[in-house]
């Protein structure tokens, strides 16, 4: 934020872009959708920031979805944790709970999982892994239903595997 303020670029977050507003072959703006309506916006320079190359895909940009992609994640918190293991450890127990479940077929492979403990009583997961193309809003969609099916599979096998979690509950689920 501070390098953009001091190059002069105004940012503006809370917004969609729904379009790119063209003179001939030239980008020159974005219609955006905002809370509290739809705004035209002209710029020399236009930078998409969206995470997803929603902009390059508007304005017909050429582009490519690379096979390397990273997959797509569904990061959760679980709460009513139970016990005074510190992050690693935590982390460590529910990666021997994950790889039991794999190897008795239980499972498939989720990455991780990576957890950070937030407090005494909750932690962040990172361990679904989906992949789809992030232009499609139809694949992604497929994504979301899959990646919220695989939390609570994932909640499952820690619940059921690690001590500290047998009370837990899914507090809340967000894609990244």
């Amino acid at each position: 934020d501070r390098v953009l303020a001091r190059c002069g670029a105004k940012v503006l977050y809370y917004t969609t872009v729904t379009d790119v507003l063209r003179e001939g072959d030239t980008a020159t703006g974005e219609e955006l959708a905002l809370r509290d309506g739809r705004a035209r916006l002209h710029a020399k320079v236009l930078v998409d920031g969206t995470g997803d190359a929603d902009l390059a895909f508007l304005a017909d940009a050429p582009w490519r979805q690379d096979a390397s992609l990273q997959a797509l994640t569904h990061h959760f918190r679980l709460g009513n944790l139970h016990g005074s293991l510190d992050w690693r450890e935590l982390e460590n127990t529910c990666r021997e709970a994950m790889d039991r479940a794999y190897q008795d077929g239980r499972a498939r492979r989720f990455g991780g999982p990576w957890v950070i403990r937030v407090n005494d009583w909750e932690f962040s997961v990172n361990s679904t892994r989906v992949f789809g193309n992030p232009v499609d809003p139809w694949e992604m969609t497929a994504c979301e239903i899959q990646a919220r099916e695989d939390m609570v599979e994932i909640w499952r096998i820690l619940r059921d595997g690690v001590p500290e979690l047998r009370d837990s509950y899914i507090v809340s689920g967000a894609p990244q």
